[in-house]
């Protein structure tokens, strides 16, 4: 009965470490989502001399996931729909404003006239002037919200689970042409496995008993 308890107690102060360092684990996850929630985005020169958006990234399984952000958000519901498990979920949104656009014709026109307007719809606007010179496109914008998603999906519902990332526009105009996509792949530590933890318990009482 005495070896009972050494070994017991030897098991039990093990997993209380464990659980010392999920808990230290997880209060690290929660204080890096507390940061993230309340980042505003930041802008900096990157290496290759261009300008790059960057903002603090959340940490969150899957139940986390749905509740905070893709059961708030339709698009998101029905895009994450099509996958059958999310590794990773990114939406931002972009807008292009080009300022002038001059377009000079070879041969001046020999009529003189003036016109001008401005194009307004859901996806772009300009305005436009054009004389005998040629035309002026100015004040371009266009607005995009892109989002990006990276899990596995299934053919059919029994099917081999493929890893895939999905790209979608919300401008029909924008069109992606180009995609790379890599994932590192993050084996558990081996001393952060439960079983581990079990023999390095019953290994140490095993020890109190000799």
């Amino acid at each position: 009965m005495k070896y009972i308890w050494q070994t017991a107690t030897a098991v039990l102060i093990v997993l209380l470490f464990a659980s010392v360092q999920t808990c230290k684990s997880n209060r690290h996850v929660a204080n890096n989502n507390a940061l993230a929630f309340t980042d505003s985005i930041n802008y900096y020169k990157n290496t290759l001399g261009t300008i790059t958006a960057t903002t603090s990234t959340l940490q969150l399984d899957n139940k986390q996931l749905q509740y905070l952000l893709i059961n708030k958000d339709n698009d998101l519901k029905k895009l994450t729909g099509e996958f059958s498990k999310i590794r990773s979920l990114v939406k931002y949104e972009m807008v292009t404003l080009i300022d002038s656009v001059p377009i000079a014709y070879k041969d001046t026109v020999s009529c003189i006239f003036k016109r001008s307007g401005a194009i307004t719809n859901n996806w772009y606007t300009l305005n436009w002037q054009s004389n005998q010179r040629g035309i002026k496109i100015d004040s371009l914008h266009f607005e995009n919200t892109v989002t990006l998603i990276s899990g596995f999906k299934r053919k059919w519902f029994l099917g081999e689970e493929i890893l895939v990332t999905d790209i979608s526009n919300s401008n029909p105009y924008l069109k992606t042409v180009n995609i790379t996509s890599a994932e590192i792949t993050i084996r558990q530590s081996w001393f952060k496995k439960w079983f581990v933890w079990f023999i390095l318990g019953s290994a140490s009482g095993f020890l109190l008993t000799r």
